[in-house]
């Protein structure tokens, strides 16, 4: 109660890096500044105030980011990368560092991942993906649509889980995904954004609420550079 007490008195007065810092004390979680270490409860109160990272500026950015980033709204990105696919000559790593970089800001990733069958794919591109940390499902293509009901899934598992906060986007350009698309915006309130490359229905593109033509979105990356075996 006592400690209760004293962080409502600090957050009153204005101090709050202070009152997030002793507020993960209290939790025991409190990480140094540096990255160096990590403070696993009150009994490292002394060694913490005595260390460089107890005080200054820095540390109490880095006190705050932590929290802070846990309260940003999540982002999901679903990529139907055998109706989209990443454009010849160019590095998939490099597609979904463009993709992260133009709409990621203000948001905290919670899911990435694209649906394919593997043994179809370009092995170079699945190499890259998993390189990017992208969630790389394999769906065996043995039935119809099979990667698309994969996708579809876990599109209406991301907006049960995360809800109206979130932001979901879509890089595909099958109309099929339409209905679960609709619903996740107008029932679910998701904000959703629609990757797509030509032609698109205009039954898809009216259930976003943004839309990107994909190939624009990757112009300026440069090809792979030619390496002579």
């Amino acid at each position: 109660m006592e400690i209760m007490e004293k962080n409502r008195r600090r957050r009153k007065a204005g101090h709050t890096a202070t009152f997030v810092r002793e507020t993960l004390i209290a939790e025991g979680v409190l990480l140094s500044s540096k990255g160096k270490k990590v403070w696993k409860g009150p009994e490292d109160v002394k060694d913490y105030e005595d260390s460089d990272d107890s005080s200054g500026p820095d540390a109490n950015k880095a006190v705050v980011d932590f929290r802070n980033s846990r309260n940003l709204p999540p982002i999901g990105v679903f990529w139907d990368i055998e109706n989209v696919q990443v454009p010849r000559g160019k590095s998939a790593l490099a597609v979904v560092q463009a993709i992260r970089n133009k709409f990621f800001s203000g948001h905290r990733e919670a899911e990435f991942m694209c649906v394919c069958d593997i043994n179809k794919e370009n092995p170079q591109v699945i190499q890259e993906l998993n390189n990017a940390q992208v969630n790389v499902i394999h769906v065996a293509a043995t039935c119809k649509n099979a990667a698309d009901d994969k996708l579809c899934q876990a599109m209406r598992r991301f907006s049960d889980t995360h809800g109206a906060k979130a932001t979901l986007i879509l890089i595909s350009r099958d109309v099929n995904f339409a209905p679960d698309l609709s619903d996740i915006r107008h029932r679910k309130g998701l904000t959703v954004i629609l990757l797509h490359n030509h032609p698109c229905a205009e039954a898809l593109l009216s259930c976003a609420n943004k839309y990107h033509y994909f190939n624009e979105l990757c112009e300026d990356i440069p090809l792979r550079p030619f390496i002579k075996v």
